[in-house]
């Protein structure tokens, strides 16, 4: 969904993650919109949020929705509960969450949640233990996992947090990631969970890897094709497959098998 290149977009892209190839335009969002946050069951996928235009002066919190089965533009489908761009969204088979991100220049602690297959508006569902933005997230059917990013828009961390997507509540410590980053990307199977790039000062290529339903630190998994941040979680999978798509003004996709370890290779190109 959308994204910044030599302007805003409202491109939505679409490609089947089990195979390889370019990605092929879907349809186009209602709105111009960077640095925002997706998250999907198996049926919808929704945009969340995000910057409208190329500056982040105008915060929305709409969610955009598409089917993914089919091609089309966006519907409005409902708004969540904070407006705040350069967090990152996960969900369950039910529920999205949203963590982190900034509002008006602010940096949020919030999390928010709503109901997939509802179009009731989101609501709050508790905090992240510090002010952080430029998060990554990834989910099992039960638990939302968010390596966060930086706090409060300053001295970048390397703290990973959880919940339970089924009820509410603050996030609870599951460790640390192996570099200090914000503007990562993650996706994850059932099993594992995928953080990839970022920035620690610079554009990293490091890939770190959690097993979900343990607490524990991260631990390196391997290397993207080059050095990259900015990615706006561009974070996609199969039950199989790990993608990671853009960032940085690339329009790169590139995958990995989940449950080996290794360097990504290339899977195509966004359009």
């Amino acid at each position: 969904f959308g994204g910044e290149g030599s302007n805003p977009r409202n491109t939505i892209q679409f490609f089947n993650v089990d195979s390889t190839g370019n990605a092929i335009d879907f349809g186009d969002m209602n709105d111009e919109r960077t640095e925002g946050m997706a998250c999907a069951s198996r049926v919808r996928a929704f945009a969340v949020g995000g910057f409208l235009g190329g500056q982040p002066t105008n915060y929305t919190n709409t969610l955009d929705m598409v089917t993914i089965a089919s091609t089309g533009n966006a519907t409005n489908f409902s708004d969540s509960a904070y407006q705040k761009g350069q967090g990152a969204s996960c969900a369950s088979a039910t529920r999205g969450v949203t963590a982190g991100g900034v509002y008006n220049g602010v940096t949020q602690n919030t999390i928010d949640v709503f109901t997939m297959s509802s179009s009731a508006n989101g609501l709050d569902f508790g905090d992240i233990s510090i002010v952080s933005r430029g998060l990554a997230a990834c989910s099992s059917p039960t638990r939302g996992i968010f390596f966060l990013g930086d706090n409060n828009g300053s001295t970048k961390v390397n703290t990973i947090e959880y919940v339970t997507i089924s009820t509410t509540g603050n996030t609870a410590d599951f460790g640390d990631s192996t570099t200090t980053a914000r503007y990562s990307s993650g996706c994850s199977n059932a099993v594992r969970g995928l953080k990839f790039g970022g920035n620690d000062g610079s554009a990293t290529d490091v890939i770190d890897f959690i097993t979900i339903a343990t607490l524990g630190n991260a631990k390196d998994f391997g290397d993207l094709l080059a050095a990259t941040s900015d990615f706006g979680g561009t974070g996609f999978s199969s039950p199989t497959r790990g993608v990671v798509a853009g960032g940085g003004g690339i329009n790169t996709i590139q995958y990995v098998q989940i449950m080996t370890t290794g360097n990504t290779q290339d899977f195509g190109d966004l359009t």
